[in-house]
């Protein structure tokens, strides 16, 4: 299968037909309308194929590397996010083209089902290659004109930034926590689950109390947790402070 064949199964966006007198006002508008959509589509398109590399990692490391019975319990859990954001990739990838049927069966989005189902973590592999084409051929056939206006637009990414940081966060401070703390004394993070759910209670600035690292080098994450945590939020409220004033210019 060509990698033409397989974009005829991609959402093609609408064209409508303009009038002679509003030809070249349209040409005026759609660069900046194109970059808008051009923004959107690559950096959710960066973000799949950073969810790509995520479970290339965990699948490599959960196979290859001799780890603790809570790191173990981490990389799974960690890979069943990966399947997730997957499976709604999937989801939106199916419902959003013209064609289903071709997509389904022609385009491969019968693999990018198989990549994202809990049958076996070996299948990620299928949603690795897809992504990892699926990406090269967005930048190689996407006009010159189009990538300058996405540029001026990069702010408008910084919600699939702010997702890509969390799951790099999530799961580096997760395994390092429980690789740490379980061997400590007076140790409340025993568990994978336990790790998990002491990082995204840190980086939600929650902090319930319940669990704790009592270690160190334990602290030393928790710190740098509670650091991307505020970070987190800070670009997401300018994201959406963004969003709203190119809204209200726009009206």
């Amino acid at each position: 299968m060509t990698e033409e064949t397989e974009g005829r199964g991609e959402t093609a966006l609408p064209r409508e037909t303009a009038l002679p007198a509003e030809a070249e006002s349209a040409a005026a508008v759609n660069p900046e309308a194109e970059g808008r959509i051009a923004v959107e589509r690559f950096s959710y398109r960066l973000f799949i194929g950073y969810v790509s590399l995520n479970a290339l990692v965990v699948l490599l490391a959960y196979s290859l590397l001799p780890l603790s019975q809570p790191v173990r319990e981490v990389l799974g859990i960690i890979d069943g996010l990966n399947a997730a954001i997957f499976l709604v990739d999937f989801l939106i990838q199916l419902i959003t083209s013209d064609n289903k049927m071709r997509y389904f069966f022609r385009a491969g989005g019968w693999l990018d089902l198989l990549g994202c189902l809990p049958l076996h973590p070996w299948f990620r592999f299928l949603r690795i290659l897809r992504s990892i084409r699926l990406w090269r051929r967005l930048a190689r056939t996407t006009p010159v004109e189009i990538r300058l206006a996405a540029h001026r637009r990069l702010a408008e990414s910084s919600l699939f930034v702010v997702a890509g940081l969390v799951l790099l966060v999530v799961t580096a401070g997760s395994v390092a926590l429980a690789a740490i703390e379980p061997r400590a004394a007076g140790a409340t993070i025993r568990s994978g689950s336990d790790a998990i759910w002491f990082v995204f209670t840190t980086i939600a600035t929650v902090g319930y109390g319940d669990t704790y690292p009592v270690t160190d080098a334990g602290r030393f994450v928790g710190v740098m947790l509670m650091i991307a945590g505020v970070s987190a939020f800070s670009v997401l409220t300018s994201y959406i402070a963004s969003t709203f004033m190119s809204r209200g210019r726009n009206t």
